[in-house]
């Protein structure tokens, strides 16, 4: 079983022997060559996510009913059958712009 101390020791007797075989200049090569996968695999991760996000968000767009306007609404924010002039809230602007922006996307 070994420590976190031993691990690292580990490590850099392997930079060291790998500096000697290969030379400094191939060794920085492979480590940037490996922080370039290492940061297209997290792109990759975190694409994957923000399009499951996405997708469940335009699921629950249209799983929600949508309200009819109140006549002679011209989607100023106002929300059906609310008395004249009351606006609809913060939620509700946010609902309608998500709404127009998956519909954008279609």
């Amino acid at each position: 079983r070994g420590s976190l101390l031993d691990t690292l020791k580990r490590e850099v007797a392997t930079t060291v022997r790998d500096v000697r075989e290969k030379g400094a200049a191939s060794v920085l090569k492979d480590a940037a060559l490996d922080a370039v996968d290492f940061a297209g695999a997290t792109a990759s991760t975190v694409a994957a996510g923000a399009k499951t996000m996405a997708s469940d968000l335009i699921d629950r767009c249209d799983e929600e009913p949508r309200q009819p306007r109140a006549a002679g609404a011209e989607g100023g924010g106002e929300e059906a059958g609310a008395p004249d002039g009351e606006k609809g809230g913060l939620l509700n602007g946010f609902r309608s712009e998500l709404r127009s922006t998956v519909q954008e996307f279609r």
